[in-house]
């Protein structure tokens, strides 16, 4: 096994935690509105987005194992390539659209709360085709 699959494994928990952390923590903020959960949400919506662009960086290295030594699975990983750069093209343009807001020291708009809700899905749908691939490597 490769060096980039153990980063990747590693590496896609942490932006599972904090996209998830962010997608819920926008919505909680429009039922309570408290500064510090704000300031929690913002920077878990940043780490978490770099995150996710490094676990596909690492992702896109893990390929080359998986599609020479194992290539039944070959569909369950395009699958999965798929939806992760869904996920993390919603994620981006949430962050870009929210670090406009930020700037201009605006509230959080509906968009961002529906790109996180989005990006929440698309992750699911992620973790679910590399169930797959985990369970036959």
């Amino acid at each position: 096994m490769t060096l980039s699959i153990h980063i990747h494994l590693m590496v896609i928990h942490f932006a599972i935690a904090l996209l998830s952390l962010a997608s819920i923590g926008f919505w909680a903020y429009k039922l309570k509105p408290y500064d510090k959960l704000l300031f929690a949400t913002d920077l878990a919506l940043i780490i978490g987005t770099i995150a996710a662009i490094v676990a596909l960086i690492s992702g896109a290295f893990a390929w080359h194992y998986f599609t020479t030594h194992h290539p039944i699975q070959v569909h369950w990983l395009r699958l999965h390539r798929f939806w992760a750069l869904v996920t993390v093209a919603i994620y981006t343009t949430g962050l870009i659209w929210r670090s406009y807001q930020i700037l201009l020291k605006k509230p959080v708009s509906w968009p961002v709360r529906l790109l996180t809700l989005a990006g929440l899905a698309a992750l699911v749908l992620t973790g679910y085709y590399a169930q797959f691939l985990i369970g036959h490597h």
